[in-house]
């Protein structure tokens, strides 16, 4: 589905005029109509404001525009417009920050002193929750294996940072906010999982 018939369903499915998203968007008629016909390229400012008024994923609105992304999977996209909701920030926003967090954590958890701090305090971390979830179980696999040390160093990077991001005292959702303060957890163990699919 090109991005021109993407968008004429979102639209009608809302009862919507183009004339109305330009409104929500705040971007101009004459641009939205070039960027469905594939006249002007679709800027990730564009999309990111497009998701917002459609109250869908960013991932999606690209997807259907042509670039090579997969789609959000709904449970994630829940979890996407929760954390929204908590930080106060755009769904682009967080999830830069959150790949920004994740990169600095797999950079210090290749050298002794990081991987010293996830040996010392997960099991106290995990011993604190009451919880369950395939993403706890899915957790305590990557800490057996980054114990074990018998991945590649970059497989073990991804494994150790999603790990310093569970045990770190602030991340973005402090994780003493009932039923939600994990949300962002649970995600960046789902991002490393994916990309250590990817290798």
């Amino acid at each position: 589905m090109d991005f021109k018939r993407w968008m004429t369903k979102q639209l009608i499915a809302r009862d919507w005029s183009l004339r109305y998203l330009s409104e929500q968007t705040t971007i101009d008629v004459a641009t939205l109509s070039k960027m469905m016909n594939g006249k002007r390229p679709l800027t990730l400012q564009h999309a990111e404001k497009i998701a917002e008024s459609l109250n869908c994923s960013m991932n999606d609105v690209l997807h259907a525009a042509g670039y090579p992304i997969e789609r959000t999977p709904p449970y994630l996209q829940q979890i996407a417009h929760e954390i929204s909701d908590v930080t106060q920030m755009s769904e682009s926003q967080w999830q830069s920050e959150l790949h920004t967090l994740l990169h600095s954590y797999e950079q210090q958890s290749i050298d002794e002193a990081g991987r010293e701090e996830v040996e010392q305090k997960f099991s106290k971390k995990i011993n604190t929750l009451n919880q369950k979830g395939k993403w706890l179980t899915t957790i305590q696999t990557f800490f057996e294996q980054f114990r074990e040390r018998e991945r590649p160093t970059l497989e073990l990077a991804i494994l150790g940072g999603a790990l310093l991001y569970f045990i770190a005292p602030l991340d973005l959702i402090p994780d003493y906010l009932f039923a939600i303060g994990y949300i962002d957890d649970a995600l960046a163990i789902q991002l490393a999982s994916q990309k250590l699919n990817q290798l």
